[in-house]
């Protein structure tokens, strides 16, 4: 097994992978993209609350995700058979009033599956989204 380290958030650094595993692994025909942040947010409190840390949430759960299709469809569609697999919550189902920023990237997560699937639904590339059961992590220490 191997592994590297990638801000999905940084597209140059996601194309820069998908380059490498195409290379080592041509006939590759999964890709998982599971990355996620979670903060807990009140906006009630008074004052403005962390650009920087509302920001960072949605450039990993959402743009990742688009990021990483992005860069490895090319991979994808050029195998008879493939899958992009993206991980949901069922927070972008039922939100968590405490994580808003986390449960609406969860929401367009699952827009964003289910319009690539759309896109895609001619192609060899099978579209997934994947939505785990509730465990307990630090997600959101």
């Amino acid at each position: 097994m191997e592994a590297e380290l990638v801000d999905v958030a940084i597209p140059e650094q996601v194309a820069a992978l998908a380059e490498r595993v195409g290379e080592r692994w041509p006939k590759l025909d999964t890709v998982i993209s599971n990355a996620g942040i979670q903060h807990l947010f009140d906006f009630a409190a008074p004052g403005p609350l962390a650009a920087a840390e509302l920001g960072r949430e949605v450039d990993v759960n959402l743009k990742g995700v688009i990021y990483v299709a992005n860069a490895f469809l090319p991979l994808l569609k050029a195998q008879p058979r493939s899958r992009l697999v993206n991980v949901g919550s069922g927070l972008g189902y039922v939100p968590l009033a405490a994580a808003p920023i986390y449960s609406s990237t969860k929401a367009a997560v699952h827009s964003f599956t289910i319009a690539l699937r759309r896109q895609l639904r001619s192609s060899t590339v099978q579209i997934v989204e994947l939505i785990p059961p509730v465990v307990v992590t630090d997600l959101h220490r």
